[in-house]
């Protein structure tokens, strides 16, 4: 595949033989990704918080649905909807606003951690944020440190 090129749908894959009498074929291929995805189980509104009981597993081709589409219930319980999602519709992650486990103002654990050491302090958050998600956060001393919400009460500053 030459490089950048998309890894599914649609190409073509040259094939030669370098024997005695060289000869290069070309092939038109479809290459397609088979895995599991979720669609609404019911009509969503907006604002509404969703759960497992919203979420209806589907299996294929997740080169035909858009890039966004959630193939993870993690990436999607707990989190709101944006907009109306109607039945049946894949859920993908630009219609849902991440259920922030991180208020502004809470207490938070800091932590950094390396080969052989892990240091741990309190700060406070300076935004919301959901695991996963940068956030801003004030050290005792003034010191402001962005960190990556690990859950409800911890942060972790990548090293």
């Amino acid at each position: 595949m030459p490089t950048g090129a998309r890894l599914w749908g649609r190409t073509t894959v040259g094939v030669r033989c370098a024997g005695e009498r060289p000869w290069t074929v070309y092939l038109q291929a479809k290459v397609t990704v088979q895995a599991t995805y979720y669609v609404a189980a019911r009509q969503i509104a907006p604002g509404e918080p969703l759960s497992a009981a919203d979420l209806v597993a589907r299996d294929g081709d997740l080169t035909v649905l858009p890039l966004a589409v959630i193939t993870d219930p993690a990436q999607a319980i707990g989190s709101t909807a944006l907009a109306r999602i109607s039945a049946g519709l894949p859920l993908r992650q630009d219609l849902l606003k991440s259920a922030a486990s991180v208020s502004a103002g809470q207490t938070v654990r800091v932590v950094a951690a390396g080969p052989g050491f892990t240091i741990s302090a309190e700060g406070s958050a300076l935004a919301n944020a959901a695991p996963g998600q940068s956030v801003r956060v004030r050290m005792a001393a003034g010191q402001i440190v962005t960190a990556i919400v690990k859950d409800a009460g911890t942060v972790e500053i990548p090293l």
